[in-house]
């Protein structure tokens, strides 16, 4: 019955993603804790109840679930008072539970100001296997380059100016370097970014 609930949120642009992000996480957690050694049984314990931890759980999340009717976004991403090109601002991070991205377009009025739009977020759950902070922040600025190219060549704006903002500086530090000097892991990631982004566009910014 969870999952069903959880895969019934049809969110195709991630405008609700702190709710499903947490269902993901608590997901992962009720598998973990219905693994077991003893394979002839492993189909049949989702047919057990939860743990009470677990269950309270879920509770304060499905009571979390009713704000979302409360949310509320422009339907159109430009202004009626915006004048010249919009900006996109793309900020990622990482945790261990999980990492991301969302992107806003920022539009200039004509009183001045400045007005932003969210566009789009999307995240990922961090795998099982122990992996630092560091990495995971910079598998968000991955989703991050990749979520900027998409806009890019699929938006009809044309925008003056790309930003990427992190809070990890180990992070920007790596995207400055070229990336063959970095072990597979980070080499192969950096280099994506430098391939799909300007390391000058990338900023930092204390979280």
């Amino acid at each position: 019955m969870v999952l069903s609930q959880v895969a019934s949120v049809y969110d195709p642009l991630g405008l609700a993603t702190p709710y499903t992000l947490a269902a993901k996480v608590l997901m992962r957690k009720l598998c973990i804790e219905n693994n077991t050694n003893d394979k002839t049984i492993v189909n049949s314990r989702w047919d057990y109840a939860m743990s009470v931890e677990s269950r309270l759980e879920w509770m304060d999340f499905f009571k979390e679930l009713f704000d979302i009717e409360q949310l509320k976004f422009h339907r159109c991403l430009k202004p009626d008072n915006a004048v010249g090109d919009p900006i996109l601002v793309i900020f990622s991070d990482g945790s261990k539970l999980a990492y991301g991205t969302c992107a806003y377009v920022r539009w200039g009025t004509a009183h001045g100001g400045f007005e932003s739009r969210l566009v789009i977020a999307k995240n990922r759950i961090a795998p099982t296997k122990q992996i630092s902070v560091p990495r995971l922040e910079l598998c968000g600025a991955v989703l991050a380059a990749r979520i900027r190219q998409k806009l890019v060549e699929e938006m009809d704006y044309k925008f003056g100016r790309v930003i990427h903002i992190v809070d990890s500086m180990i992070v920007r530090a790596q995207i400055q370097r070229e990336s063959y000097g970095f072990g597979t892991f980070v080499a192969t990631r950096v280099a994506e970014i430098q391939n799909k982004t300007e390391p000058s566009d990338w900023w930092w910014v204390p979280s």
